[in-house]
């Protein structure tokens, strides 16, 4: 799955953080535009004045960009930048000064918006390889996912039984902060190897998963209610469980078993080493 480059490689530009600059591979105030020289940089921008805004884009303009994360009060004054980026863009905070973007179209591989929902088309983005977005009323990430053949990692803040259900070749999907009890999936979806399950407090079965034959690596981070973890032992494929949890279940003997196949167990949970 593709990766955001570490804090280390970052280019910090903004006001004074509350962490040491030296953690930053570079470190530039608001009003330092004129000295600023890395190309393609992955960057870290935290300018909070929308008028001090464009002469770092004249200089992401000049010099290119590799990846930029950024507050989504500022994605309106950088969507000129985003033709010359050339891995991706975060986009932090749910209130976007961009009702939708019509600029020119990107061939960005990473998108991931923070709870915000995409305010794209395929047309802008056509050769995306990650998006992380908040579902929408309108349609437009269903839209926009069962029409992107490039698309490999799905990442759904909320849940949308028709997106999870028309993911098209997307291998990679994690589904987040939903209030659901269950997952309703129509029919096999052997592209997916990889499902992260977070935060999805009401969630009590996995069952869906058999629908997912090919699934290699499972994460269930969060989700208290669910205990019985027998449906992970019809998955024929299945390498590797990571199980995060404040309670942890009672009856961990599914678990030992998936573990005595073969399956490494991670993401926490003690089991019993002899068993």
């Amino acid at each position: 799955m593709l990766e955001v480059p570490a804090a280390s490689e970052l280019v910090y530009i903004g006001p004074s953080p509350g962490w040491a600059p030296s953690s930053r591979l570079a470190f530039y105030g608001e009003e330092e535009a004129e000295q600023y020289h890395h190309p393609n940089a992955n960057v870290q921008f935290r300018v909070r004045e929308k008028s001090r805004v464009a002469p770092w884009v004249e200089r992401f303009k000049q010099f290119g960009l590799n990846y930029i994360n950024f507050e989504s009060e500022l994605s309106a004054e950088l969507s000129s930048v985003f033709p010359e980026i050339a891995f991706g863009f975060s986009m932090f905070g749910t209130k976007s000064s961009c009702k939708y973007y019509d600029g020119t179209p990107c061939r960005l591989d990473y998108i991931w918006l923070d709870k915000h929902p995409i305010y794209f088309t395929r047309v802008n983005f056509p050769s995306l390889r990650f998006l992380s977005a908040r579902v929408d009323s309108s349609g437009k990430l269903c839209a926009f996912v069962g029409d992107n053949a490039s698309l490999e990692h799905l990442g759904i803040t909320g849940y949308d039984e028709e997106v999870v259900n028309n993911c098209g070749g997307v291998c990679s999907i994690q589904i987040a902060d939903a209030k659901i009890e269950a997952v309703n999936l129509m029919s096999d979806n052997p592209n997916i190897t990889t499902a992260w399950l977070h935060n999805l407090s009401g969630l009590s079965t996995v069952a869906f998963l058999e629908k997912w034959p090919s699934l290699k690596h499972l994460k269930i981070f969060y989700c208290p209610k669910v205990t019985d973890f027998g449906p992970l032992l019809a998955l024929p494929n299945l390498e590797k469980v990571e199980v995060v949890t404040n309670k942890p279940p009672k009856d961990l003997s599914l678990l030992l078993e998936l573990r005595k196949r073969g399956v490494e167990m991670g993401g926490g949970l003690r089991l019993p080493d002899n068993s």
